[in-house]
């Protein structure tokens, strides 16, 4: 039976973490996601990446992983444009390429994600290898505070050259992610090596033996480790979603988020009866476009400006903001309420949501993962008040001293 903390005056100091499930997984988050869901509407683990799908959906949710811009997609109801009635919304919908290499550059980025290594970027910063000098590349933010934490070394690379958009090698993974726990300050003795493919003496054996012994590196049922080969995109990032656990040192206290999700729930849906009073009907999206700026800023002390960026036009509707179907103007992600169908500006729809409980899934010094009750009160046109019970899991990163939501979804 499940208990849920009313109060919020459970900390969790110690979990042990397991990854999302496929049905809590941003549904259109990814526009390949069919290689590792059933679909949109029924995202149980389906094809050749099924088995990473609780991973993706994690690294996702917490917006670790981005995507490549492929472009634009037609959907709505959740990725099914067949279904579509009223509204059809055209939108950049990344695709996440899980079969695909994984460059340093890439893995770097999201290692110092997870690490917080970001948070410690000086503008003017530059990593000092011979093919790395271009300030304005886009990953130094990313890589050099892992070099200056030691994590990338001069020495591992011929010639000073890293080559950063060539694809990073399981040694070096392991090497890279072994390291950045050490510079969290998380040691262990390691372990003796039982893959049959590391020769005496190799290059990253001590990082190999610290990540083996931290749980982090896996070598494959046949006993190898295959240090030289690449990774996929799904590989990796399964290794590195490992060490989000490890980073725990100074988890939130539950409270703390708490006030951050009433907050949050609270200034959305004032936001929402706000503009409801200024329309006698739900707004044209091109009035939220407008307004923009406005909104965003009502809403980025408890947002991730991921989720509340606009990003897409709307074909015959001027421009909207990125979403899972119909109607979600505004909070990606955010499957607060049945379908998304039913937001605060859709005329009197919700009332008030309320937190009747919390309950600690994850909690990492930068991510944490929490089911929440809410108690949601309503009042659709021309029905009498309804009351809802909802028990959504709610995903927040900190950024800064702030802890932020990024993403909702129903179980």
């Amino acid at each position: 039976m499940r208990k849920w903390c009313a109060t919020a005056l459970l900390l969790a100091t110690t979990q042990l973490w397991a990854p999302g499930h496929a049905a809590a997984f941003p549904h259109a988050a990814f526009q390949d996601a069919g290689l590792w869901l059933e679909s949109a509407k029924n995202p149980v683990p389906a094809g050749p990446f099924a088995w990473a799908h609780g991973y993706l959906a994690d690294a996702a949710a917490w917006e670790i992983v981005a995507g490549y811009p492929d472009g634009d997609i037609s959907f709505c109801n959740q990725g099914r444009p067949t279904e579509c009635t009223n509204y059809v919304t055209w939108a950049k919908v990344p695709s996440f390429r899980p079969g695909n290499t994984i460059t340093r550059a890439e893995f770097g980025t999201i290692l110092a994600r997870i690490s917080g290594a970001e948070q410690d970027y000086q503008p003017g910063d530059t990593l000092p290898f011979r093919d790395t000098t271009d300030r304005t590349a886009w990953y130094q933010p990313f890589l050099t505070p892992l070099f200056r934490q030691d994590v990338i070394r001069l020495s591992d690379y011929f010639l000073d050259t890293l080559k950063p958009d060539e694809a990073i090698t399981r040694g070096e993974m392991a090497a890279w992610i072994a390291r950045s726990a050490t510079a969290y300050g998380i040691t262990t003795s390691g372990e003796p090596l039982v893959f049959t493919d590391i020769p005496n003496g190799y290059q990253y054996m001590p990082e190999l033996r610290q990540g083996v012994a931290l749980g982090l590196v896996k070598g494959y049922p046949d006993g190898t480790f295959r240090p030289g080969a690449t990774a996929n995109r799904a590989e990796a990032t399964t290794m590195l979603l490992r060490l989000v656990s490890r980073v725990a040192k100074n988890p939130p206290d539950l409270s703390e988020l708490e006030a951050v999700i009433r907050a949050g729930l609270k200034a959305y849906v004032d936001l929402g009866l706000d503009i409801q009073r200024q329309h006698d009907v739900r707004p044209e999206p091109a009035y939220l476009w407008e307004n923009r700026e406005a909104i965003k800023a009502q809403l980025s002390p408890y947002f991730t400006g991921m989720a509340i960026d606009p990003v897409y036009d709307t074909k015959d509707y001027g421009a909207s903001f990125k979403g899972t179907g119909p109607q979600t103007w505004l909070i990606s992600g955010f499957t607060l309420v049945n379908d998304l169908h039913q937001w605060p500006w859709y005329p009197g729809t919700i009332q008030s949501i309320e937190v009747a409980g919390i309950q600690p899934e994850v909690l990492t010094d930068r991510f944490a993962r929490v089911r929440v009750k809410l108690k949601q009160i309503s009042n659709p046109i021309g029905q009498p008040v309804q009351e809802y019970t909802r028990t959504p899991t709610i995903y927040l990163k900190r950024e800064g001293s702030r802890w932020l939501m990024t993403s909702s979804v129903e179980p």
